[in-house]
Order: C-alpha cells, then sequence, then structure tokens
C-alpha cells in the first residue's frame, strides 16, 4: 500500500478522482519508477509492519494525553486516529460529517452522541493534565479557556501524533 504525502493541488485533485492516496494500485508503482512526482511529493509504502506501529502509536499518544480507555471519547478518538493516519483529508469534510460518519460506521450511536462523548475526553484530558494540554495547544487556547473545542482538539491531536508518534 501506498501514501502519497502532496502539497501539489493537481496531484491530489487526481488522487481524490482515482482514489490513489492509499491502496495497491499499479499507476502508482508506475508513476514512481518514472518519477513522475513533483519534488514537494513523497510516496510512502506501508506495510502491516507500519500499521501495527500506527495503532501503538495511537495507543502511546492517547496514554500520554490521558484519555481513559474505558470512556466511550476514547473508542470514537481512536477511530479517528486511525482513519486520518489512513486518509489526512478524512477530517476535511467538516466535523459534523466526522460525527455522522463514525456513527454509521461504529453502529447503535447517533452522531450527536458521538461529539458528546469526544468532547467529555476532551474534557478529561484538560482537567487531569493541563500541562499537557498547555504543551500541545499552546497558544492557540485561550488563557480564560481550558478546553479546547472539538474540532480543535482533533486536529491539534492529529497533528501532534503524526509530529511526535509516527
Amino acid at each position: 500500500m501506498y501514501l502519497i504525502l502532496t502539497d501539489d493541488k493537481e496531484l491530489i485533485d487526481v488522487a481524490k478522482n482515482r482514489s490513489l492516496f492509499i491502496g495497491e494500485i499499479d499507476d502508482i508503482r508506475d508513476m514512481k519508477k518514472a518519477n513522475d512526482f513533483p519534488e514537494s511529493t513523497k510516496l510512502v509504502e506501508i506495510s502491516n509492519n507500519q500499521a501495527c506501529n500506527t495503532e501503538l502509536a495511537i495507543t502511546k499518544m492517547m496514554k500520554y494525553l490521558g484519555i481513559p480507555s474505558h470512556i466511550s471519547g476514547y473508542l470514537f478518538l481512536r477511530h479517528v486516529y486511525s482513519a486520518f493516519c489512513k486518509n489526512p483529508q478524512y477530517i476535511e469534510g467538516g466535523y459534523t460529517k466526522l460525527y455522522a460518519k463514525i456513527s454509521r460506521e461504529l453502529g447503535d450511536t447517533s452522531p450527536s452522541r458521538v461529539e458528546r462523548a469526544i468532547r467529555h475526553a476532551t474534557e478529561i484530558v484538560s482537567e487531569k493534565n493541563p500541562e499537557t494540554t498547555r504543551e500541545i495547544f499552546g497558544n492557540a487556547l485561550p488563557k480564560h479557556k481550558s478546553t479546547p473545542e472539538n474540532s480543535m482538539f482533533i486536529s491539534t491531536t492529529c497533528r501532534f501524533l503524526v509530529e511526535n508518534f509516527l
């Protein structure tokens, strides 16, 4: 499997239309052999080992954040992080769509329950580990507000996961 990391808009459009961001596709191999990628583009081959490493990295980060594994927000956030690692565009469609996707994929819940469970997890992180929260969110979090919004929490922790654990 391959993951394309790029900021080339044309390549992103092509990849979206042909589902090339992740998958075992001969076209990617051909493009790689021909060096037909812009200079800023990286093609990363992902093995099953790396998939296990990704799950381990997600577990380590969630432990570092202090998210208790017994709350439902843990499961929903874990799903978000796994999906983000597979396809970074997963969270670009807006967070209400994200909650709906998670509720459909996991079943037996509603988008509003997913949103509330994630908010509960962010509240626990902020209350339990205020130093960690300040370290991760820095100046992006207003001084009078100790808990980030769901959208800020998800996007920032996804970036934190990639920068520090993968």
